[in-house]
């Protein structure tokens, strides 16, 4: 069988362009730039040490800040064996800048390692033009969807969701290949299947496919038409006939 979707892969290494010493005595590094993926980071502490390791996107009076994350943890607990490793998170990721770090000593630059991942789409070219401000919002739509296309477009790769909004994606698609034209059919086949085995008896989209596992709830259009290679997706379901549905 074909598969319906390109592979996720690490794209790209980046070390940190510092080591924050906060006004609370935290060890955080700062990579310079938001992302999507995972991390390496080299320790060598006693045995029983437990080395912990949480994510975020900004600092809040120059200290470590990840509670606009919601409920998710966004953190790799660490026991060490008393020998020389180097950790790597599995079945997960993260969306962050900054990174704290505690149970560490000596901690260092050089131990961590930033794994970016996204989709393996094909980029057939870029933009550039010359006013620095354009090109700097250009490098953001482009960390943007990097972040967010990892298999199936979501809408953020950092807080307690992370899911494929079908708003989102109507908005965003088009804007993006003005902007940074890449090949996405992959992405927009698998993206389609999802939302038609989310669909409830093929009448309305839901909000967010894959489906989450709530109660679903139709796009109330917020996603009006999605169009990948022609097939047309649309929602303008209204909550009274949702209702009256519901009673029959």
């Amino acid at each position: 069988m074909e598969r319906l979707s390109i592979p996720v892969k690490a794209q790209m290494l980046r070390k940190p362009v510092a080591l924050i010493h906060t006004p609370r005595g935290e060890e955080v590094f700062d990579l310079g730039q938001e992302i999507t993926g995972i991390f390496q980071l080299r320790v060598r502490e006693p045995a029983g040490t437990t080395i912990r390791i949480q994510t975020g996107e900004v600092l809040q009076d120059g200290c470590f800040y990840n509670e606009n994350l919601r409920t998710a943890l966004s953190e790799y607990i660490y026991v060490s064996d008393g020998k020389e490793k180097t950790i790597v998170p599995h079945f997960t990721y993260y969306g962050y800048r900054y990174v704290k770090v505690s149970g560490v000593s000596n901690l260092s630059c050089e131990d961590f390692t930033a794994i970016v991942l996204h989709s393996d789409y094909e980029s057939i070219g870029n933009v550039k033009t010359g006013n620095a401000l354009v090109n700097q919002l250009i490098s953001n739509v482009e960390w943007g969807m990097r972040g967010n296309f990892l298999d199936v477009p979501t809408d953020c790769p950092q807080r307690d969701e992370r899911m494929g909004w079908t708003g989102d994606t109507q908005v965003f698609f088009p804007q993006r290949q003005a902007i940074w034209p890449i090949r996405l059919p992959s992405i927009g086949n698998i993206y389609t299947i999802c939302i038609r085995n989310s669909s409830w008896l093929a009448v309305w989209s839901p909000r967010s496919s894959p489906h989450s596992g709530r109660a679903s709830v139709p796009a109330h259009g917020a996603m009006l038409r999605v169009s990948f290679r022609g097939m047309y997706i649309c929602s303008a379901v209204t909550k009274r006939s949702l209702k009256t549905r519901s009673r029959a």
